[in-house]
């Protein structure tokens, strides 16, 4: 389902593009994202109905992403390669991926609407809610979210957690 080769670097035979990096394939993935349909994915969203929500992090090293959708999946991108996936198959990390969907829809009308998908910029973070309608997105600096001093701080924190239950899991399985 995913737009990337499995071959392993150096393994492209003449003639073929060679293998993406780490960069290429953490753009690739997170456009893929951001640009699902409900029907992509199985669902029959309802109008207004946020069915994915994707939060951008980014430092001075690079980004994250993280990726829920309402069917479940929950996978955390990084800018340099590589990241978490799988997030589907445990239960802490999935319903706190479904809670930070659900909690989605009551910030919709501080957002706005957007066809174009940047990062946000250093030490800031940007949402982007999917509804069938549209994606929705807003930018915010990351102290003044996690401080609690920017409307969608607890749109924030639920993203934060399911970041620390994915770690958690990780952790448990020797990955972390």
């Amino acid at each position: 389902m995913w737009p990337f080769s499995k071959k392993k670097e150096g393994a492209a035979e003449a003639g073929e593009a060679k293998p993406k990096s780490g960069p290429e394939v953490y753009h690739g993935m997170r456009e893929f994202a951001l640009k699902t349909k409900p029907e992509d994915i199985g669902l029959n969203a309802k109008p207004g109905e946020p069915y994915g929500v994707l939060m951008d992090l980014a430092t001075s090293s690079g980004s994250a992403t993280l990726m829920t959708m309402c069917e479940g999946s929950v996978s955390i991108y990084y800018s340099g390669g590589g990241g978490l996936l799988g997030g589907v198959g445990h239960d802490s990390v999935r319903n706190a991926g479904l809670a930070l969907i659900a909690a989605a829809g009551d910030y919709l009308t501080l957002m706005q609407t957007t066809q174009s998908f940047p990062l946000p910029k250093q030490n800031h973070v940007r949402f982007y809610v999917l509804t069938p309608e549209a994606v929705h997105t807003y930018e915010a600096n990351w102290d003044a979210l996690g401080n609690n001093h920017d409307p969608l701080s607890p749109l924030f924190h639920l993203g934060d957690n399911v970041i620390t239950q994915f770690r958690l899991v990780s952790e448990k399985q020797g990955h972390g």
